[in-house]
């Protein structure tokens, strides 16, 4: 028999997120903050959590050239 482990893709979309922002992937990273968000893992987190997600996009967008946004 084989175990699997369940992996919590909402956790590696946000350390994507913020490594991406750190090297300026900014439009990248944009997306996997906005995977985190619409992940199911993140409706259960607290307020504060999901807050500090939806600043962090919004900091990647603000970062975006106008010809780079999504």
């Amino acid at each position: 028999m084989t175990s699997e482990s369940k992996i919590e893709y909402a956790d590696e979309y946000l350390e994507l997120a913020e490594g991406l922002y750190q090297l300026g992937e900014f439009q990248d990273s944009a997306v996997f903050y906005s995977k985190c968000l619409s992940h199911s893992n993140f409706e259960n987190k607290s307020e504060e959590v999901r807050n500090n997600i939806l600043a962090a996009l919004k900091s990647s967008i603000e970062q975006l050239e106008p010809q780079e946004f999504l």
